[in-house]
């Protein structure tokens, strides 16, 4: 069964990638609006990854695209745009925005947020009258 904790045992495969034709099939899969895609184009044309060109507007524009579709991804390497200043002035108050539209949005804050429920403690930090 999966733990995010459980070490992973290292496997060595030689594989070759063919990476113009992968960035090629992204490029098709974001072009016909697949969300994780544009996601996954827009960071590698933000961190030049795989030898791609570095392309901080398109960047930008495939990451809003993934972004107001719901994808947390892309929020978050908008706000690394924002805080690194790539490709715009560094704009933190944005930055802190996408930040924490993604820590709200984490399954480690739902859990967090569920387990504090469970012992009637509110997000404030406070605890509810009785409930320990």
């Amino acid at each position: 069964s999966y733990h995010p904790y459980r070490r992973r045992r290292q496997v060595d495969i030689d594989v070759k990638v063919d990476v113009g034709a992968a960035r090629a099939e992204l490029e098709a899969a974001a072009l016909a609006d697949h969300v994780a895609a544009q996601a996954a184009l827009g960071a590698l044309l933000r961190t030049g990854a795989w030898g791609v060109e570095l392309d901080f507007a398109r960047a930008r524009q495939m990451l809003d695209r993934s972004a107001h579709r719901g994808n947390v991804a892309a929020v978050w390497h908008l706000g690394l745009m924002a805080l690194g200043g790539e490709g715009v002035l560094p704009q933190c108050r944005e930055a802190v925005r996408a930040f924490k539209h993604v820590a709200e949005r984490s399954i480690w804050f739902n859990m967090l947020h569920a387990a504090e429920a469970a012992q009637g403690i509110v997000m404030t930090g406070t605890v509810e009258p009785g409930s320990l």
